[in-house]
This record gives C-alpha cells, structure tokens and sequence, in this order.
C-alpha cells in the first residue's frame, strides 16, 4: 500500500492553487457564518428570559379596588378607578430595566397611583432591552390620551433611555 504524501505547495499548478484557497476560504466563510448564527441564537434566548415578577405581589395589586390595571400590546397601564383623583392629567411613562418582566413593578407602582392619582405606563420594551427600543414616547403616552403631563422614569437600563 503506498501513501500518497501531501503535495509540496511549491509545485502545485496555480489551479490547484486557487482550487485550495478557495475551500479554505469557503471552509472559513462556513464556520463564521455557524459562529455568527450560534451568537445570534445564544443572544436571543438570553433577552428573552426575563426576571419574573412576584406572583403574590402581583395578585394584590390586581385586587386592588383602588387601582385598574390594563394590559396591551405595547405596556400595562395603572390607572386611579376613580376619575375624580386623576392627579390633573398627569402621568409616568415607566421604562423597565433590561429583561425584568414589567409586571415586576406593579406593587412598588400602583402605590403611586394610589397615593397621587396619576396614571402609570409601564412600558413593554422590545426584547426586554430598553436600550434597543426605538419607539418614541408618544407609543406609550397614546394608551392613556386623558394625560396631558407626563413624566418619563426608569429602572436601571430603562432609566437610561427614559
């Protein structure tokens, strides 16, 4: 049985030559493209699991008699039941901060509802990153157009982009 030893690279024909490079190159292109999809995968799963609210925290808010809370596509809003205690049409947009669920901000919220009569909107960012939410405020101060002031708030990343 006789082994055939790699071709010297001083005598390959410049065919064979550019045959080589281009499957190195197509190998390397490969493996950056299954990098870059891997990274892709791994980033997306990590911002979509999010810090989970307190379920019994939660719950009393929801309770509330003091407090509705609507969910919408783009945030939940906390609202005074009675209209009479709106704090003169004022408002807080409320920016979450990166990957906690805003149902986490309920409890702590809803206290300000309760004791100022203003209107809270938590804000649903994309991909639990505050940071990568581009939409404008009027998305969320659309929700409750009775607001005519509105303040705009955040925890951690989403304060930075507040």
């Amino acid at each position: 049985m006789t082994v055939n030893p790699s071709p010297n690279p001083a005598t390959l024909t410049p065919a064979r030559r550019a045959g080589r490079l281009r499957r190195i190159i197509r190998a390397g292109g490969w493996c950056s493209l299954t990098a870059f999809a891997l990274v892709v995968i791994v980033f997306l799963a990590w911002a979509n699991t999010v810090r989970l609210a307190d379920r019994a925290a939660a719950d009393q808010v929801l309770a509330n008699p003091n407090v509705s809370v609507t969910d919408t596509a783009t945030a939940v809003i906390l609202a005074p039941v009675d209209g009479a205690r709106d704090a003169a049409g004022t408002g807080l947009v409320f920016i979450p901060g990166a990957r906690v669920d805003p149902y986490a901000y309920l409890y702590k919220l809803s206290g300000t509802v309760e004791r100022t009569g203003a209107t809270v909107v938590i804000a649903k960012p994309v991909l639990n990153l505050a940071i990568l939410d581009q939409r404008p405020l009027s998305t969320f101060t659309s929700t409750a157009p009775e607001v005519s002031t509105w303040f705009v708030g955040g925890h951690s990343v989403g304060g930075v982009r507040a």
